[in-house]
């Protein structure tokens, strides 16, 4: 699942490069990670630094859903809008 880190670097006036300095990472960690190769750890950072909530890594503020799950198994990331793909994507979980 990638994260909107280009838009949201953008909104805050900053660019990836010194976003990435700021975290004390490389860039490929960075790219890495707007692609969803990261760990819980790095989007704590990052959220901190773009002074954003976690959740808004991967949505805007202003959607108008009142419903949103993010999930992680392993290396991969789910996100779910609704309690039916919250639960289509448990189901999916407990059959690997």
């Amino acid at each position: 699942m990638e994260i909107r880190l280009k838009e949201l670097c953008q909104l805050k006036g900053t660019t990836q490069k010194e976003l990435a300095a700021k975290l004390d990472v490389t860039e490929m960690t960075l790219s890495r990670a707007s692609k969803g190769n990261t760990s819980i750890q790095l989007l704590e950072r990052i959220s901190e630094e773009l002074n954003v909530e976690i959740w808004e890594l991967f949505t805007e503020a202003r959607d108008s859903r009142d419903f949103m799950a993010i999930v992680k198994d392993g290396k991969n990331y789910y996100n779910a809008t609704t309690l039916a793909e919250l639960e289509r994507i448990v189901a999916e979980i407990k059959e690997k």
